[in-house]
């Protein structure tokens, strides 16, 4: 039996190459982004008109806030900017400001006082031709523990003036009497008003500050009593009519009556009488009075104040 050899299989249909996609994709990317560069060095490339505009606000913006924040935080003024052709065109063009004098040096005199200095000093001359107010006399009596009716006298001084009305607040003009008792290191000042505040009852009003300085044997006042006006002879003392208040221990406020008939005796003694009496009490229960003259300066300065208050 004769054995066939195998026979060869039949062709079959080749199936085409397929071609590699990887480079053409590589190229695509290479050749955008080739573009995409190009695109934006052509876009964002700066053109000359843009540099024209710019350049003379940026050089303008320092000049305009740098005098203002060296104003503010009291600094050195900036650096001024650069000179544009514009800018030295403007200035060739605008008049030059007139150069400001040279400051006198520190040792040369001026010529002449100011104005105010000049009315201050005029007004200095013009005081010291007029005749200064006379100190009057004036005691501080203080009882001893031995003998209540041989009191210490202090002996001291006032000085009268007149007082003008506050100016927004009630009270008239007015006289105030200032008292010095170098002995006791004390200064008293009274101050005598016509009230002209309706709510306050009383005619007049009497405001008497005393102040002892350190080392005073007299270390302060308890409580005061009614002025008292005095003359001299005979000895005849009117208690004023009126009430008290101690505000502190050196500050005490007296008001006197509104009646008629109290304000006619009231201002009818006051001016009369030469003497103010004021009753105290000191802080360690001894008695006391502060008396003072009106003397001549007084009794003008009261009788010129009792005819303007009517």
């Amino acid at each position: 039996m004769e054995i066939e050899p195998p026979r060869p299989s039949a062709p079959s249909a080749s199936e085409p190459r397929r071609p590699n996609p990887w480079p053409w994709i590589a190229l695509a990317v290479a050749v955008g982004l080739v573009a995409s560069i190009a695109v934006a060095a052509f876009l964002l490339r700066e053109k000359p008109q843009d540099l024209t505009i710019k350049e003379p606000a940026e050089a303008a913006a320092p000049a305009q806030n740098g005098p203002k924040i060296a104003e503010r935080v009291g600094g050195a003024p900036a650096p001024a900017a650069a000179p544009t052709p514009e800018s030295q065109a403007e200035t060739a063009a605008a008049p030059a400001p007139a150069a400001a004098p040279a400051p006198a040096p520190l040792s040369t005199p001026l010529q002449g006082p100011p104005p105010a200095k000049a009315l201050a000093q005029a007004g200095a001359t013009a005081g010291a031709t007029q005749t200064a107010p006379a100190p009057a006399r004036a005691a501080m009596l203080v009882a001893t523990s031995g003998d209540p009716q041989k009191p210490t006298v202090n002996l001291g001084s006032v000085v009268w003036s007149a007082v003008p009305a506050n100016p927004g607040q009630p009270g008239g003009s007015g006289v105030k009497a200032e008292v010095e008792i170098p002995d006791l290191k004390m200064h008293a000042t009274m101050i005598l008003r016509k009230n002209v505040d309706a709510s306050l009852p009383a005619s007049h009003t009497i405001d008497l500050r005393v102040t002892f300085d350190e080392g005073s044997p007299v270390k302060g006042i308890k409580d005061i009593g009614l002025p008292q006006m005095r003359r001299d002879d005979p000895p005849v003392t009117d208690p004023l009519a009126g009430v008290h208040v101690k505000i502190n221990d050196s500050y005490f406020l007296i008001g006197l009556n509104r009646a008629d008939a109290d304000i006619a005796r009231n201002v009818d003694a006051i001016g009369s009488l030469g003497w103010f009496d004021f009753p105290m009490l000191l802080s360690d229960d001894r008695i006391a009075k502060l008396t003072f003259e009106k003397a001549a300066d007084g009794e003008k300065i009261v009788s010129d104040a009792i005819a303007a208050w009517k």
